[in-house]
């Protein structure tokens, strides 16, 4: 490529803005409604006597929490409304990946743009359990590369930060025999 075709692909802030308006505001979202577990007949509750204006629909109830669909303005009123309410997690997508090379290839191909835009950093934080990829920090890096190699061709550079400790100290004593 040339580097006038390169400059092209470039993500502008009007660009980003037209995204993310067509995207994210525009289109309906996936949430997951983060709830002590058993509260969550308390939480559904609470979200069938929310006003019809919230414009949300449940769409699965498991142990720990309620997965919901609706506007990202929606999701701004749930956070000031419900009681029950631990967090509210934001689905940005979902796919089955059983090797690395396959988590980056389907990651990479998510629009992180959308959620990360001008940011200077991120955060990943991975929690894995009846999974291939059991490593914690071998899934939030393969998840960093894959960010990274989707956001360069936009010109954009956001850093990873880790989450996790990486550094081991000894503080065993030597033997004085």
């Amino acid at each position: 490529m040339t580097n006038k075709a390169v400059s092209s692909l470039r993500l502008t802030a009007r660009a980003l803005e037209r995204r993310l308006k067509r995207h994210v505001r525009k289109a309906r979202q996936q949430f997951f409604v983060v709830c002590m577990p058993g509260f969550e007949a308390v939480l559904e509750q609470e979200l069938t006597t929310l006003p019809s204006d919230a414009e949300v629909t449940i769409l699965n109830k498991t142990n720990g929490g309620i997965l919901l669909e609706g506007h990202l303005d929606a999701i701004y009123y749930l956070h000031l409304h419900l009681a029950t309410v631990h967090r509210i997690l934001w689905r940005v997508g979902e796919f089955l990946a059983q090797s690395y090379p396959m988590l980056y290839d389907k990651a990479r191909k998510l629009p992180w743009e959308h959620y990360l835009g001008f940011s200077q950093s991120y955060t990943v934080h991975v929690t894995a359990s009846e999974s291939y990829l059991n490593h914690q920090r071998g899934i939030a890096e393969c998840l960093a590369d894959a960010i990274r190699a989707r956001l360069e061709p936009l010109g954009l550079s956001a850093t990873y930060t880790s989450t996790t400790n990486a550094s081991i100290s000894d503080t065993s004593t030597p033997n004085q025999d």
